[in-house]
């Protein structure tokens, strides 16, 4: 089911204005993501249907990483999917 609406929200995030972040950062910056507390990337990643857990918020830097860089694909295959802003 597509919403087709614009802003996706989480709260008080902007869940469009997060994906532009993400696509727009480059390969070595640190991922927008951090700027979050962990309960609400654990949110983000549920509304894009994924299932991040505290342990994976606290682990090492490699595994944090790739941790992000999952939650990161699937908030922006969520947006790009269910947003009008990225419909056309």
């Amino acid at each position: 089911m597509r919403h087709l609406e614009h802003p996706i929200m989480l709260g008080d995030v902007v869940i469009c204005d997060l994906v532009s972040s993400i696509m727009n950062s480059k390969v070595n910056e640190p991922s927008p993501l951090l700027n979050y507390e962990n309960k609400t990337i654990v949110s983000i990643a549920e509304m894009a249907g994924l299932q991040v857990l505290d342990k994976d918020l606290s682990a090492r830097n490699r595994r944090k990483e790739a941790k992000f860089s999952e939650i990161e694909n699937a908030i922006v295959t969520y947006v790009t999917q269910n947003c009008s802003c990225y419909q056309h």
